[in-house]
């Protein structure tokens, strides 16, 4: 069977079975650690001397109970935090069913096969998302920035990433035009006995068709089906055929710059939701951040997204299974359209957040607090 056939499914186990074993290997050194880790006899003696009352861990477990709740109230009567974190579950539902369904967009947008397009993408995102967070965290770093600068630092890479995924409703396809589908009935489908085993195949006119019934072959060997009546005798093999589109290393190049200066906003984001509240709710603000994202953004994005995708097929498998002919440009106007929607809406999220934080240092510097940005806004913002 050719890797072109839409029936290919290819080892997708594969790299689970790889990345396990991997993990599997790393973690017997592990093992061998001891239960406890030996200090020095000192410092081991006054840790268990301060911590041998049981009845005061359990008072300490009992106060960080009790004290939950509050804090959790301090956290989301801050303004700053909660228009981020709204802001971070709207990127996060975007980027999460974008990327979730990027690979079979890139499949479907070029005609590419599957390994094609994870070796390019996958060589890409590991780069780019390495780099990307370490310059990222470096201009924090090096420009000290507050979180007003983290702030700007966040709007600008937002409106930069958003400049070039408009790009991608630019470069795509057009779609294939495959004899079988519509109006377009040819006269052999008519005289040979089409079954369900229905997938398409390219023929040796660099036409497209619903099956080999339907270009009129009648021998096949090793996949390769001859004695095509509307191919005037030609052949025809499984798959579509090549796309006269120039956009893919386009697309590669913008996607390539998305993801790099995209994933440099990793580190301002979280240092937003770090230094917008008090330092003592600071831990609680990271993982509740990373709750709520996470339930709202990461896991019903794929869901919407699928179904998006499911109303852009034109021809479906004969069972109902799968799709195996998409419309390529509703799928990309779809697609890409609900991505740059939620995009900008994050960016009007951060605007927001930009004014807020603006007209609160305003209110401080009112009040005769001057000198450097501070790294939080006060306790009674």
């Amino acid at each position: 069977m050719s890797k072109y056939d839409q029936r290919w499914v290819g080892a997708w186990w594969l790299g689970f079975l790889i990345v396990g074993v991997a993990s599997v290997a790393f973690s017997l050194p592990i093992m061998f650690f001891p239960r406890r880790i030996r200090y020095d006899q000192d410092t081991s003696h006054r840790k268990t001397q301060n911590s041998s009352n049981a009845d005061s861990k359990k008072a300490a477990v009992k106060k960080v109970i009790l004290d939950m709740p509050k804090s959790l109230s301090r956290i989301f009567r801050r303004p700053v935090y909660v228009l981020a974190l709204v802001g971070g579950c709207i990127d996060g539902f975007g980027f999460s069913g974008w990327f979730a369904f990027s690979q079979k967009y890139i499949e479907t947008q070029f005609n590419k096969t599957p390994q094609q397009v994870s070796l390019t993408t996958g060589i890409i995102v590991i780069f780019s998302l390495a780099l990307g967070t370490f310059s990222g965290g470096f201009l924090t770093s090096r420009f000290k920035l507050g979180l007003r600068g983290c702030v700007m630092m966040a709007l600008a890479i937002s409106a930069g990433t958003l400049a070039l995924d408009v790009m991608y409703m630019v470069f795509g396809c057009e779609n294939s035009q495959v004899m079988g589908l519509g109006d377009t009935r040819t006269q052999s489908s008519q005289q040979c006995a089409c079954n369900s085993d229905i997938f398409l195949v390219c023929g040796d006119n660099n036409v497209d068709y619903r099956s080999p019934c339907w270009a009129g072959c009648t021998n096949s060997t090793n996949m390769i089906f001859s004695n095509c009546s509307e191919i005037n005798g030609g052949q025809a093999k499984p798959g579509l055929c090549s796309l006269d589109c120039p956009f893919f290393i386009p697309f590669l190049v913008i996607y390539c710059l998305g993801m790099l200066i995209g994933c440099s906003s990793i580190v301002p984001g979280f240092m937003i939701i770090v230094r917008s509240i008090e330092q003592r709710d600071q831990s609680l603000a990271t993982g509740a951040s990373a709750f709520c994202q996470t339930l709202i953004g990461f896991l019903p994005a794929p869901l919407v997204f699928g179904k998006l995708i499911d109303s852009t097929c034109r021809l479906w498998s004969p069972t109902g299974d799968y799709c195996m002919l998409y419309d390529r440009e509703r799928f990309r106007f779809i697609f890409n359209g609900l991505y740059i929607g939620l995009r900008a809406g994050h960016l009007v999220i951060l605007t927001l957040v930009l004014l807020l934080v603006r007209r609160l240092h305003g209110r401080r510097d009112k009040d005769g607090i001057h000198g450097r940005e501070s790294k939080t806004i006060s306790p009674t913002t």
